[in-house]
C-alpha cells in the first residue's frame, strides 16, 4: 500500500469520508434499491484502492500513475453505465445481454481481479481468473469436471447482475461486515483494545507463562472483531509475541500461539470476523442461533490451546511477568469504564435482539461517547475520525475485492451447477458413510482455503461442499459451521498457513517450524468439528442436562488430548504409553455417549496409575542414589 503525499491523503480521506456518510445515510435512514446501493458502495472502494494500492513494484510510492487513475475512472464509467440503464439492465440481464453490456461486463471483471491482486495477492487473481476461465470453457473438460457451456454473453451478464458481483455476499459486505469493522476501527482508535490487553495482562500475566496467555485471550478477541487472522497477527503481535519471547518462549511457539489465537477468533462469537453475520444469510438463520451454536465449540478451543499454552511453561519451567510489569489492580478498575461498549455490543445482540446494523451503529456510539472519559490525546476528535475513515478504507478495500471475486466464483459454480456435482462426487467417493464424507469435506475446505482470507475461504467452501454433506442428513447450520472451521483453519494448516508465516516474520522464526507448531496448537479445531457433528447437544440442541454432561465430557477429552500432545500431565512429563493412552481416552471421550465416556474414563484413570507409580518410581531412585 501506498504512503500516499499529502495531496492524495486528501483525496483518499475525501473518498472515505463520502464513502462514511454514505454508508450511515443508507443504512441509518434512506433505503435504496439493493444494487443501486451495492454497486455505490464498490465504486467508491474501486476508486479508493486504485489509488491506494501500487500496480507494480516499481511504482511511484507517494503519488498514483496514469495507469492506476485510468483504472479508477473505468470504474467510474462502469457505474455511471450502470446508473443510467439501471431500470432496463434490471429486467434484462443476465439473459439479454446487449454488445456493450458485455464489455462493460468484461471490463468489470478485470478491474475487480486487478484490485484483489493489488491488495491481496496473486492468490486471489489467479483464482478469480481461474474460475473465468473455467465457465468460459469448463465444457471442454471431461466428465463430472466439465458442464455443459455457456455464451461469454450469458457467463459475464452473470457477473454484471445482482446474481454475480453485486450478489447477496456483496450486500452483507456494504451492511454488516462494514458497520463492524467500523465498529473496530472506533475500538481500536478509542483506547479500548489496549484496555483489553491490559486487563488479558493483570488477570493472567502473572501466571506461569503469563504473556502467552495474554496472547491467546487477547488476540482471540481482536481476531473475532477484525475479521482478518493476518491482520491480528500484525496488530496484537507486534505486543504479545516480544513479551513471550522475554519470558523464555522460543521464537516459534511465540509466534505459534498468536498464530493459533488470532485464527480461532474467527470462530468466537458473537462476531466471528463477520463470519456469523454471512453464514445466518446463506443458511437463513438468525444471527442470535449461528453465536449461540458457536459458543461451546469456541471455547473447547480457546481452552486447549490456553491449556497447551500453560503446560508448555511447565514443562520449561516458565514464570509471569514481575509485579512491576503488571498493571495496577487501581488502574484497571479506574479503566474498567471502557468495557461498556463491549456489554453493549452483547446486550444489544443476544439479549435485545436489535438488528445487527443498529447494534454496530450503538456499539461504535459507545465507543465515541466512552472515549471523552479518557485522557485528552485518547479522545474522539477530528485526528482519530482521520484515523478510522483511513483504517476502515484499508480493511474494506480488501475485503471488498475478495467477496467481488468471491461473488464470481458463486456465481460461476450456481450457473454451471458444479455445486451439485461436487455434492454427487463427495457422496460416491463415501460410498454414502457419513464419516467418510466428512473427511473429504474437510481436506477440501482447507484446501480450497488456502492463502485465502477467512471470508472468502469460507464463501467459496461452502458453496462447493455445504450441499453434499446436507444431502447425507446433515443440519444445514451444523454443516456450514463444520466447513467454517476449516476453511479458518487453513490460515494455519503448512504448506499454506498465512497466519502462522505473519506470526514467524514478527518473531524471527523459522516459518515453517512456526506453521508446523501453529498447527499443532490449533489441533483441537480440527478435532471439535466432528465432536459436534456427533453430539449435536454440543451446538445447544436437546435437554439442558444433556447439553452440560456432553459439555463436560468433551472439556475432559480436551485435557487428554492436550495432554498427549504436549508430553505434560498432572504431576509432570509424561512417558510414550502414558500419551498413547491420553490420546485414545481423549479421542473416545469427546465422542458422546455413556460406553466411550466409560472407557475414556479408565484411560484416564490408568494414566494417573501410570504417571503417578512412574514419579514415584523416580523419587525413589533419587532418595536411593543421595543415600
Amino acid at each position: 500500500m501506498r504512503a500516499l503525499n499529502p495531496f492524495w491523503q486528501r483525496v483518499v480521506l475525501g473518498l472515505g469520508t463520502i464513502l462514511m456518510g454514505y454508508q450511515i445515510t443508507v443504512l441509518g435512514f434512506v433505503g435504496l434499491d439493493s444494487w443501486m446501493q451495492r454497486s455505490i458502495f464498490v465504486v467508491i472502494i474501486m476508486a479508493m484502492g486504485f489509488v491506494m494500492y501500487k500496480g507494480r513494484p516499481g511504482a511511484s510510492d507517494d503519488r498514483p500513475e496514469v495507469a492506476d487513475l485510468s483504472c479508477a475512472g473505468l470504474s467510474i464509467l462502469v457505474w455511471a453505465y450502470i446508473m443510467a440503464d439501471y431500470e432496463d439492465l434490471s429486467i434484462r440481464l443476465p439473459i439479454d445481454v446487449t454488445t456493450l453490456d458485455f464489455v462493460v461486463a468484461i471490463v468489470l471483471v478485470c478491474l475487480v481481479i486487478e484490485l484483489a491482486r493489488r491488495s491481496q495477492g496473486i492468490g486471489m487473481m489467479v483464482l478469480g481468473a481461474a474460475f473465468v476461465l473455467y465457465a468460459l470453457f469448463g465444457h471442454f473438460l471431461p466428465g463430472l469436471i466439465g458442464h455443459p457451456g455457456y455464451s461469454a454473453t450469458r457467463i459475464f451478464g452473470t457477473y454484471l447482475s445482482v446474481t454475480g458481483i453485486y450478489g447477496e455476499i456483496m450486500g452483507i459486505a456494504t451492511t454488516y461486515v462494514f458497520v463492524f469493522i467500523l465498529f473496530g476501527s472506533i475500538l481500536a482508535a478509542t483506547g479500548v483494545g489496549e484496555y483489553l490487553l491490559m486487563l488479558s495482562n493483570f488477570l493472567t500475566g502473572r501466571t506461569r507463562g503469563g504473556p502467552a496467555k495474554v496472547a491467546t485471550i487477547g488476540s482471540g478477541f481482536f481476531g473475532s472483531i477484525s475479521g482478518s487472522a493476518v491482520a491480528n497477527v500484525v496488530g496484537t503481535g507486534s505486543v504479545t509475541i516480544p513479551m513471550m519471547k522475554r519470558i523464555g518462549y522460543a521464537p516459534h511457539f511465540a509466534g505459534a500461539v498468536e498464530a493459533a489465537a488470532s485464527t480461532g477468533g474467527q470462530i468466537m462469537p458473537p462476531v466471528m470476523g463477520a463470519g456469523a453475520f454471512i453464514m445466518a444469510e446463506l443458511t437463513n438463520t438468525p444471527y442470535s442461533r449461528i453465536a449461540l451454536a458457536a459458543l461451546i465449540p469456541s471455547f473447547l478451543y480457546f481452552y486447549s490451546l490456553f491449556l497447551r499454552v500453560d503446560f508448555e511453561a511447565a514443562k520449561s519451567g516458565l514464570k509471569g511477568l514481575s509485579e512491576d510489569q503488571l498493571p495496577r489492580l487501581k488502574e484497571v478498575l479506574r479503566q474498567s469504564y471502557k468495557l461498556l461498549p463491549l456489554v453493549v455490543l452483547i446486550y444489544t445482540l443476544l439479549i435485545a435482539k436489535y438488528s445487527i446494523i443498529r447494534v454496530g451503529f450503538l456499539a461504535s456510539l459507545t465507543c465515541i461517547v466512552v472515549s471523552f472519559f479518557n485522557k485528552r490525546e485518547e479522545r474522539f476528535s477530528l485526528q482519530t475520525i482521520r484515523k478510522v475513515i483511513f483504517s476502515v478504507a484499508r480493511d474494506m478495500i480488501g475485503l471488498t475485492a475478495v467477496i467481488a471475486v468471491a461473488g464470481i466464483v458463486v456465481a460461476t459454480l450456481t450457473l454451471v451447477g458444479v455445486a451439485l456435482k461436487m455434492a454427487g462426487i463427495i457422496v460416491t467417493l463415501s460410498g454414502g458413510i457419513l464419516i467418510v464424507a466428512l473427511v473429504l469435506t474437510m481436506i477440501l475446505a482447507i484446501i480450497l482455503g488456502m492463502g485465502m482470507p477467512t471470508t472468502a475461504a469460507y464463501i467459496v467452501a461452502a458453496a462447493v461442499l455445504a450441499p453434499a454433506i446436507s444431502q447425507m442428513g446433515l443440519d444445514l447450520v451444523t454443516a456450514h459451521l463444520f466447513i467454517f472451521y476449516y476453511a479458518c483453519m487453513s490460515a494455519v494448516t503448512p504448506p499454506v498457513a498465512v497466519a502462522a508465516y505473519a506470526g514467524a516474520t514478527i518473531a524471527g522464526a523459522n516459518m515453517i517450524k512456526v506453521g508446523w507448531t501453529a498447527f499443532s496448537l490449533a489441533l483441537a479445531a480440527f478435532i471439535v468439528p466432528y465432536m459436534f457433528v456427533y453430539g449435536p447437544s454440543l451446538l445447544w440442541q436437546g435437554s439442558g442436562l444433556t447439553i452440560f454432561y456432553n459439555a463436560v465430557t468433551a472439556t475432559i477429552g480436551i485435557t487428554a488430548l492436550v495432554g498427549s500432545t504436549s508430553g505434560w500431565w498432572l504431576f509432570g512429563g509424561t512417558n510414550i504409553p502414558t500419551r498413547v493412552v491420553l490420546m485414545a481416552s481423549g479421542l473416545v471421550l469427546i465422542h458422546p455417549g455413556l460406553v466411550t465416556d466409560l472407557f475414556g474414563a479408565a484411560g484416564l484413570a490408568l494414566s494417573f496409575l501410570s504417571q503417578y507409580f512412574f514419579r514415584k518410581k523416580k523419587q525413589l531412585a533419587v532418595q536411593r542414589m543421595s543415600t
